[in-house]
């Protein structure tokens, strides 16, 4: 029900598989349905530098609004790191 509820299909957890993340729990895949976190906004963190993230981690950038467009607006003034 978890699933459903956060748009969880099986196409969107092949996605997930696709954008490296092929083992998340049911827990982990309602809370980035719930979040937003989807394939894409993993793919364009990865492009701002942001590879390899564990899934509380893309979840607690998703709640803080953390987004890929920010991360290279901070970067482009020197700073580094963003988290």
């Amino acid at each position: 029900m978890e699933l459903r509820i956060a748009n969880i299909t099986p196409a969107r957890i092949e996605e997930y598989g696709k954008a490296g993340y092929p083992s998340l729990s049911p827990s982990q895949l309602a809370e980035f349905g719930l979040q937003s976190v989807t394939p894409q906004y993993i793919e364009e963190l990865r492009n701002a530098g942001y590879d390899n993230l564990t899934p509380a981690q893309l979840v607690n950038l998703r709640i803080l609004n953390v987004t890929p467009e920010y991360i290279r607006r901070m970067q482009a003034i020197g700073v580094r790191d963003v988290d």
